[in-house]
């Protein structure tokens, strides 16, 4: 008899490591980096269902994240955005940020535009995200921005 599988939704805080710098339209703000999902049946599988997004920086400026399955490049930061024909096939989904940013003093706050669920499987229980601007920004302060997932992960 199968097995069924139940989900648990993880809350994951990741800092986009990013640099002090301008950004125009189309610009990579944070590369490519690893999200951990922490200790899962492998493959980690499971689906991306909420982000918040944290500005720190307070310029409540959109954004796109990207979701990749795999480890390539969108490009280099404060560069504009450059991915290969072949990587592109590791693209999951592109989220944008969304325009709804409260101000909360020293920091803005957005729900991230809603969206379907994004489905993942990963061998080594890693995802993979990178930001590209979709309007001039200047994050005064590197490290700024942060993202808050809930991610549900199946238990084995």
């Amino acid at each position: 008899m199968p097995s069924i599988s139940n989900f648990r939704t993880q809350v994951i805080d990741v800092t986009l490591t990013h640099p002090a710098s301008t950004f125009a339209s189309g610009d990579v703000i944070a590369a490519t980096q690893a999200i951990v999902l922490g200790p899962t049946t492998r493959p980690a599988r499971g689906t991306i269902n909420n982000v918040i997004a944290i500005d720190c920086n307070s310029t409540g400026k959109r954004f796109d994240i990207v979701f990749l399955d795999g480890n390539v490049s969108i490009g280099s930061e404060d560069s504009t955005a450059s991915i290969s024909v072949s990587d592109s096939t590791k693209v999951l989904s592109v989220v944008d940020s969304g325009v709804s940013w409260v101000n909360l003093g020293n920091a803005n706050v957005a729900q991230v535009s809603p969206f379907a669920p994004i489905p993942y499987n990963s061998d080594n229980s890693t995802i993979y995200i990178g930001a590209i601007a979709r309007e001039s920004t200047t994050h005064a302060y590197a490290d700024y921005l942060k993202l808050r997932f809930f991610i549900s992960i199946e238990n084995s």
